[in-house]
């Protein structure tokens, strides 16, 4: 599949951005199951978000793929525990957009969700990797697989992009490795 650009942001327009490159060479199309994943969706009130199931469709790639074009103000962030993935939103209406570990792993899972204009299954490819399935609200049906081929695709771009001019390059965290908004925790404990 050809690589190709896709419009990025929330429901309502006010944070718009581009992902370069997309393809299925560039990324790894996930299916996460997890409670964290749940717990965002259900935290922002965008069950829109997953699947009946209470799945988060995800694009994988690197964070130097996306450009925010509009709205940066908008650009939320929240950690479940102080260790926790960051988990970028936007502000103005809720939609859950990114998720990434930290400044230092390259990596960023962009929800299906924050993709307005299209439909991105024909772009991305098939899914990978499927998650976390013993926390779906309904596992009956559902196969976990994939997580060595994920994580070892996560890895490789990470290693690769560390020999990019722009591989460094991110929108959520300034050069130092501090996040460009101040997460809110949900449980500080």
């Amino acid at each position: 599949m050809a690589e190709c650009d896709l419009t990025f942001g929330c429901q309502c327009g006010k944070l718009r951005g581009i992902v370069r490159g997309v393809s299925p060479r560039n990324g790894t199309h996930v299916l996460c199951y997890c409670v964290d994943c749940q717990a965002f969706a259900r935290h922002l009130g965008a069950e829109w978000a997953m699947d009946p199931k209470g799945g988060t469709a995800l694009y994988q790639t690197l964070p130097s793929r996306l450009e925010l074009t509009q709205g940066v103000e908008q650009l939320a962030c929240l950690r479940l525990t102080p260790k926790g993935l960051y988990r970028w939103y936007a502000s103005c209406c809720n939609t859950p957009l990114v998720n990434t570990v930290g400044a230092k792993l390259r990596f960023m899972g962009t929800l299906l969700a924050a993709y307005p204009d299209a439909d991105v299954s024909d772009v991305i490819g098939p899914v990978v990797a499927v998650g976390n399935v013993e926390d779906a609200t309904s596992p009956t049906g559902l196969k976990a697989k994939g997580r060595m081929k994920m994580v070892a695709q996560i890895l490789g771009r990470h290693l690769r992009a560390g020999f990019q001019r722009d591989g460094r390059k991110t929108p959520f965290f300034t050069s130092d490795g501090k996040a460009v908004v101040r997460p809110e925790i949900l449980d500080p404990s």
